[in-house]
Parts: C-alpha cells; sequence; structure tokens
C-alpha cells in the first residue's frame, strides 16, 4: 500500500487557518494533539523566575520562528481557583443561563483578572464551578432560570419596558457583572400582575413628568426673577 503524498503548502496553511477548530474538536485525542505538537514545535526553553514568581517561555517554532509567553507560578498554597468570593458568586449565578466559555468572555470583558494568566478560559471557569460544586447551564433545572429574552416572553412585554420595572426595582433580577446578562427566576417572574406593573410603571412616569415639570417651572421662574434684579 502506498504511503499517501505529503500535504501541500496550500493545505498546510489552510489547517493552519483553521488550527483552532481541529485542535478543541471531539475527534481531537490526547494523542493526536502530541504528534501535532511535535510537528509544530522544535523546542521549548523555560526559565523560572523565583523572585517574580513567574515562568518565561520562549518557543522555537519548526521554520525558525521565535516566540515567548509568561506565565505567573503559583504561590506556595495558592490555588488556580483561589478567586475573590464576588466573583465566586458571579460565576454561579452566570452559570444559569452562560456556558463555561460565555462566562470566560463576560469576566474577561469585564477586566476581571483570574488567579492565573491574564485572561478566562472555559477550563478556569470550570475549575472554579467544578471546585465550589455550581452545576453548569446545561444541568440547571429546565426553566428555572432566564435571560432577558425568555422573561420578556414569559411576561408578554417588551425588553424596555422589562428594564424600566428592573430599573425601579419592580421586578427582582440578578445582574453580576456590568456587562453581562440579567439573570431572572421563574418562579419570581410567576409571581408578577403584568397589569398591575404597567398600571405601576405608568403612573410612576406620569410622576417623574410632572415632577420634572415643576423643577422646569422653578428653574425658569428663578431664571427670571435674576432677570428682573
Amino acid at each position: 500500500m502506498r504511503n499517501p503524498s505529503p500535504p501541500s503548502s496550500a493545505q498546510l496553511r489552510e489547517l493552519a487557518r483553521d488550527f483552532e477548530s481541529v485542535w478543541n474538536a471531539s475527534t481531537t485525542d490526547i494523542t493526536l494533539k502530541k504528534r501535532l505538537m511535535r510537528a509544530l514545535v522544535e523546542e521549548v526553553v523555560v526559565d523560572v523566575d523565583k523572585n517574580e514568581s513567574r515562568i518565561d517561555l520562549v518557543i522555537h517554532w519548526k521554520g525558525g520562528v521565535h516566540s515567548s509567553a509568561s506565565l505567573n507560578k503559583f504561590r506556595s498554597g495558592q490555588h488556580a481557583t483561589d478567586i475573590p468570593i464576588d466573583i465566586v458568586e458571579a460565576i454561579r449565578v452566570l452559570a444559569r443561563v452562560s456556558s463555561d466559555k460565555t462566562i470566560a468572555a463576560y469576566l474577561t470583558r469585564n477586566g476581571i483578572p483570574p488567579a492565573t494568566g491574564t485572561r478566562w478560559t472555559w477550563k478556569k471557569v470550570a475549575a472554579v464551578r467544578n471546585h465550589h460544586s455550581f452545576p453548569p447551564a446545561s444541568k440547571q433545572p429546565k426553566g428555572k432560570w432566564l435571560t432577558m429574552t425568555a422573561a420578556c416572553d414569559a411576561l408578554g412585554i417588551d425588553r424596555n419596558l422589562l428594564s424600566d420595572a428592573v430599573a425601579r426595582q419592580l421586578v427582582a433580577v440578578d445582574h453580576p457583572l456590568p456587562t453581562g446578562p440579567w439573570v431572572f427566576s421563574s418562579e419570581a417572574l410567576a409571581q408578577v400582575n403584568v397589569a398591575e406593573l404597567k398600571r405601576r410603571l405608568r403612573k410612576r412616569a406620569a410622576d417623574d413628568a410632572l415632577e420634572n415639570s415643576g423643577q422646569l417651572a422653578l428653574a425658569i421662574s428663578t431664571t427670571s426673577l435674576k432677570g428682573a434684579e
């Protein structure tokens, strides 16, 4: 049986562009990943900076290209799950409706550093979640937790109306990160009387308009009096 011909340069470039998909594919086992690394990496030079608790890496790729990276070294007693309690709570809440990969993106977007390294990955989120026994979104009770879109559908109202109700504390919600999803409880939403909610919002809006008109009239009056002086 003849051996297949080696891949062309064009095929290799195409594979490189899709490397992340190949690496993360469910069919790519650890043996194949090792073969890929041996095919790409000539050697890795490691230097440990004990004073800075940092590991510096220089990667020599096949073909003569070099790149470098640095990793924070665990200090004595430090673990990948050592993060502030409020961030642990944020992960717990976000895991109700978001995958580990999505949570990692939200944490990074909000400028929250992980215990080690410079950015969050789904593995780091999963490590924290598993350490604290938080179930992933896929194993949450179906329909118990809702996103903004799902909550609007459940109540039969639009996003602006629900946002206004939340801002006025008429509907309970968890919003653990400034940039991130709102998480609603279906049990809490079931207690909401939509007709009454709309009435209260209309009344609040009318009261706000009346207060604003009063403030405007006062400002005009004050300006007029100053002009008369």
